[in-house]
C-alpha cells in the first residue's frame, strides 16, 4: 500500500516536472527575436548613439515591414542627430515625417535642417519658419531644439530673439552646453570702470 502510494507521488511529481518543462519551453519560443531594431532601440535609449546608428541602418538595408522601417527611420534619425550626421538626420527624418504628423518629429526634422544648414554656411528659412511655428504653439521640448533655433536667429540677425531661445533652451535644461556657450556670447560685455583721476594736492 505505501509503496503503491509512493509511486503515485513520483508519478505527479514527474508529471508537473515535465508540464513545466513544456510550459518554459512555450515560453521561450513566444519570446521576440533579439532584432536588430531592438537592439537599435536599447543602444539609443542607452545613450550609445553612434551603436544606435549603425544598427538602424544596417536594419533599413534589409527587407522589413513598412511599421518596421517607420521605427528604424525614427531611432536612426534621431541618433543621427545627436552625433552629428546630419545628412542622414535631415533623410531619415524626412522619409518619416512622411507617415506622421507628429510634433516631435516635425521639431526634430526642423532641428536637423537648420542644423545641417548652419554647418553648409547657409540659412534655412522653411526650417526656420517651421521651428518658429512650432515654438509658438509651446511644441519645442527640448533644449536641443531651442538651441538650433537660437542659432538660426542669430545668423538672420536677430540676437535678441536668440538670447529668448537659449534662456528658453537653459528653462529646459540648466546647463545646456550649447545654450550656455551661445548666450556667453550674445551676453553684452561690461563696461570696464573708469579710472578715477587723483587731485594733486
Amino acid at each position: 500500500m505505501k509503496t503503491a502510494l509512493a509511486v503515485t507521488c513520483l508519478a505527479s511529481l514527474l508529471a508537473a516536472d515535465v508540464a513545466l518543462a513544456c510550459h518554459n519551453g512555450l515560453e521561450v519560443e513566444r519570446k521576440p527575436p533579439d532584432t536588430l531594431l531592438a537592439q537599435s532601440r536599447r543602444a539609443y535609449n542607452a545613450g550609445r548613439f553612434t551603436e544606435a546608428a549603425s544598427k538602424s541602418a544596417l536594419a533599413l538595408s534589409a527587407p522589413g515591414s513598412e511599421t518596421e522601417k517607420r521605427a528604424l527611420w525614427r531611432t536612426h534619425g534621431l541618433a543621427c542627430l545627436k552625433i552629428g550626421n546630419l545628412k542622414r538626420a535631415v533623410e531619415s527624418l524626412t522619409s518619416l515625417s512622411q507617415h506622421t504628423k507628429e510634433p516631435f518629429i516635425q521639431v526634430k526634422l526642423a532641428e536637423a535642417q537648420l542644423r545641417l544648414a548652419a554647418n553648409e554656411g547657409r540659412l534655412e528659412t522653411s526650417a526656420q519658419q517651421s521651428l518658429e511655428a512650432l515654438a509658438e504653439r509651446g511644441l519645442l521640448a527640448d533644449a536641443d531644439a531651442w538651441t538650433a533655433l537660437a542659432t538660426a536667429r542669430l545668423k538672420a540677425g536677430n540676437e535678441e530673439a536668440a538670447k529668448a531661445a537659449c534662456k528658453s533652451a537653459l528653462q529646459l535644461q540648466p546647463g545646456h552646453d550649447e545654450a550656455t556657450k551661445l548666450i556667453a556670447s550674445l551676453a553684452p560685455h561690461m563696461p570696464s570702470a573708469p579710472l578715477k583721476t587723483v587731485a594733486k594736492r
